[in-house]
């Protein structure tokens, strides 16, 4: 029986760290490789890219999981554009998960941003070792409820909802409208709308959300969604709505497209 138990749990991510400062980039990846991550198959396997170029190159083969970038790669001539730009690389030609980790500031006005532009999570430098291996973690189990392989997770995958304007299918990140319009949703977003949307009354709470879709413990610190739900309000245009303080949300105008049988 344990060796069925361990075949169904997902393996270590593969991380590229994007840092110029090579000293910091191998102190966290030293880290990163001899963290044993909980309910996780082995050990992050992690590399480095100390520049764009160097990074650019992990494209195209999905030859990674989760980014790791600073957004100022050359710390002579300081450019946030260099690392905005190659975020939105990872996000045209990827699925992988992107935490930007930067010690820029301001943080609230760079964070959204990025976010907005497909980031999954912000980290300020500096910060401790055990806080940026929580964010991968949480990180890495949303991206897995998108991947086939996992049985238990995969059997909504394909099925489609017109909510509002937009036409979403259980298993893509991408939303797409009449006009031709397309939204790009994080792993996180996508996590939330396909729980919400197969619920019976398009609802789901805060509890819910970490306990039953984040598979986190009772006893584990929950994940916000206050502004994850904040984002994908905008991106959906007021289809969904908070109905209780404490944290319930509820998809309106929505309506499930039954595949045609002829």
């Amino acid at each position: 029986m344990h060796g069925v138990q361990t075949a169904l749990q997902p393996t270590a991510p593969r991380v590229l760290i994007v840092e110029d400062e090579l000293q910091y980039a191998i102190g966290l990846m030293n880290w990163l490789e001899d963290w044993h991550m909980p309910t996780v198959q082995g050990q992050c396997r992690v590399q480095i890219a100390a520049d764009v170029d160097r990074a650019i190159g992990y494209l195209s083969n999905d030859a990674i999981d989760i980014f790791i970038v600073d957004l100022v790669l050359d710390k002579t001539q300081p450019d946030r554009k260099i690392g905005e730009e190659f975020i939105r690389q990872v996000v045209a030609q990827t699925n992988a998960g992107i935490i930007v980790h930067t010690s820029l500031s301001p943080l609230d006005a760079e964070a959204t941003k990025l976010l907005n532009e497909g980031a999954d999570d912000y980290i300020q430098k500096p910060s401790d070792i055990e806080t940026i291996r929580a964010r991968i973690l949480a990180l890495w189990r949303r991206i897995q409820l998108i991947r086939p392989g996992k049985k238990s997770m995969q059997g909504h995958n394909n099925r489609t909802f017109i909510i509002g304007d937009w036409k979403f299918v259980i298993g893509s990140r991408i939303l797409t409208n009449l006009a031709g319009d397309t939204l790009r949703l994080s792993p996180t977003e996508h996590a939330f709308l396909r729980h919400i949307c197969v619920d019976e009354n398009h609802e789901c709470d805060t509890v819910n959300f970490n306990l039953v879709v984040l598979g986190r413990r009772p006893f584990e610190q929950n994940m916000r969604i206050d502004n994850l739900v904040y984002r994908l309000r905008n991106k959906l245009r007021g289809s969904l709505e908070l109905i209780s303080d404490e944290g319930s949300y509820k998809l309106i105008d929505v309506r499930e497209i039954k595949p045609s049988l002829g």
